[in-house]
């Protein structure tokens, strides 16, 4: 995939995050979009790739959230970073597989913020239970309709 394929995907995709994930039918849950796009394009192009990709994202979402500034880009790139040493290059993946690093990026990612945004203890352990467990749930539900629809489509 091309960088400007790449970049309208990412484009796409946030805004995809930041305005049609609050009409969720579900109420307070929402699917994590982002966290889809990082582990596929971490999974199909490397550690190096997952980093800066990670990274950047954090960034962008680190602008609209002064008051944690820095915990996004931190953890989307120790997300990009730590999914992108299973490189599709290298390994092959079934989609559950997939869905097993989709939910290890998720929780990853919830629990990494959650410290770097200076969450207490107990704190972090009700957010873990009461939010992103079913968030964690509904993205790897969607997580695994785009993984399937793609790799299924390509033949991967």
């Amino acid at each position: 995939m091309t960088f400007l394929k790449c970049f309208g995907v990412l484009a796409v995709v946030l805004i995809l995050q930041s305005t049609m994930v609050h009409w969720s039918f579900l109420g307070n849950y929402h699917p994590d979009f982002i966290i889809i796009f990082l582990v596929f394009f971490s999974l199909r192009h490397g550690p190096v790739v997952g980093v800066f990709l990670g990274f950047s994202i954090g960034l962008v979402q680190d602008i609209y959230s002064v008051e944690t500034l820095g915990a996004n880009a931190l953890t989307k790139c120790l997300v990009g970073y730590g999914i992108g040493l299973f490189d599709e290059s290298r390994f092959t993946f079934s989609n559950s597989t997939r869905l097993v690093i989709l939910a290890i990026a998720f929780f990853l990612h919830d629990v990494v913020n959650g410290i770097a945004s200076g969450l207490e203890t107990n704190a972090l352990i009700m957010s873990l239970f009461k939010q992103s467990l079913p968030d964690g749930l509904l993205t790897m539900v969607i997580g695994f309709v785009l993984f399937y629809g793609i790799f299924v489509k390509r033949g991967a």
